[in-house]
């Protein structure tokens, strides 16, 4: 795996799918549990997007998965002809 990268190289590099390539977005959740029994202490949630034929990728931590929070990050990150087609 590549060294991590900064927004700036993310921005400069464009937007993920601008030139027709196959993106996936998806949410997951990351959570402890104190010795890895019990409740679940605290949930994290998380928003990943991967460009398969670069292997470019971009995670953002998020405080919930509603539509009113992921929308608006993905917007920001994905070519709007890709966007379109959700």
């Amino acid at each position: 795996m590549d060294s991590l990268r900064s927004d700036a190289d993310l921005v400069q590099d464009g937007k993920f799918g601008e030139k027709g390539n196959i993106i996936e977005i998806d949410e997951s959740c990351f959570f402890k549990r104190k010795n890895n029994k019990g409740r679940i202490q605290k949930q994290v949630w998380g928003l990943g997007v991967v460009e398969r034929d670069t292997g470019r990728f971009f995670v953002q931590i998020v405080p919930n998965r509603s539509a009113a929070t992921l929308i608006p990050i993905i917007s920001h990150w994905i070519s709007l002809k890709i966007y379109q087609c959700l």
